[in-house]
């Protein structure tokens, strides 16, 4: 059994506390593919990503009210994205330097494939096919019993 020397437990009881840094998230890109186009888990319809990108969580909240307009109660909505990676930014005319921006937005990356919404109701197709061009990537809708939609 080695014994510690007390100031080495010292000296690393400050590294653990200095160790507290705020990470810097590496810029993901979206390369790899997910097919799970049968994974509906809550609704009958599904809104499934074609191309991989980033969503921000406005764009989030536009589809969701978006298709709470169109199908009032008919219909209830599950969002399958969180936003979890936080953005920062510097503001314009700002030296360099003295840390990391301000938090300018949350988006979450979305892998070709993955499932972003689900709905459940009596929904016409017309209704939801508008939620499509809210995206900044290509996406589709599929219905859990005829398969594709659109």
């Amino acid at each position: 059994m080695v014994q510690l020397h007390p100031l080495d437990s010292h000296w690393l009881n400050l590294m653990l506390l200095h160790s507290k840094k705020t990470i810097q998230h590496s810029r993901k890109r979206c390369i790899e593919t997910r097919h799970n186009y049968d994974s509906l888990l809550f609704g009958d319809i599904g809104l499934y990503s074609i191309d991989g990108s980033r969503v921000n969580s406005r764009q989030l909240e536009a589809i969701r009210v978006q298709i709470k307009d169109q199908v009032k109660k008919q219909a209830r909505i599950f969002v399958n994205l969180c936003p979890q990676l936080l953005l920062t930014k510097k503001p314009e005319e700002t030296r360099m330097g003295k840390g990391k921006g301000n938090v300018k937005y949350r988006s979450s990356i979305v892998r070709p494939g993955s499932n972003i919404l689900e709905l459940r109701g009596n929904i016409s197709k017309l209704k939801v096919a508008s939620i499509v061009k809210k995206l900044p990537m290509r996406s589709m809708l599929l219905n859990k019993r005829t398969r594709w939609i659109f």
